[in-house]
């Protein structure tokens, strides 16, 4: 949501930058910071193993993204009611300009699927399950 807030708003690009790189700064820190004392005392990763580790070490990480994005946001003042959703100027939840761009957007994300994932599509229901694993094969193998 502060991501979506940030690009909403390029009024604030000043700001959207600062919080950006906070928020890198916060989560490259927070990973790096895990990650070295899981390596110091690896009687910490609490049978994690080094995949737990990462993961949690990720997940850390993006939580100090969030973080950094939310106290920028509360440090302009506007807290996290900024980010909660506004009846449109006509009093509709989407304005009229915006449902047009998300129909263009969904009619566009149908037509790729269509055009990308047609003929797999049409192989699963018309085809037996032999022709589709040669299918499979013989993609797999060209790509």
């Amino acid at each position: 949501p502060g991501w979506v807030y940030a690009q909403t708003h390029l009024e604030a690009l000043r700001h959207r930058v600062l919080a950006e790189g906070l928020g890198v700064g916060a989560r490259s820190g927070a990973t790096l910071g895990l990650l070295l004392l899981l390596s110091r005392h690896p009687d910490a990763l609490l049978g994690l193993g080094r995949v737990g580790a990462l993961g949690l070490a990720q997940l850390l990480g993006a939580l100090a993204y969030v973080v950094a994005l939310y106290a920028l946001l509360a440090w302009r003042g506007q807290g996290l009611s900024a980010l909660l959703p506004r009846r449109a100027a006509d009093g509709r939840w989407v304005g009229a300009e915006q449902r047009a761009v998300t129909a263009s957007f969904a009619t566009h994300t149908v037509e790729k699927f269509v055009l990308t994932e047609g003929e797999r599509l049409l192989l699963v229901s018309l085809s037996p399950l032999r022709d589709q694993g040669v299918f499979a094969l013989v993609s797999n193998l060209g790509s």
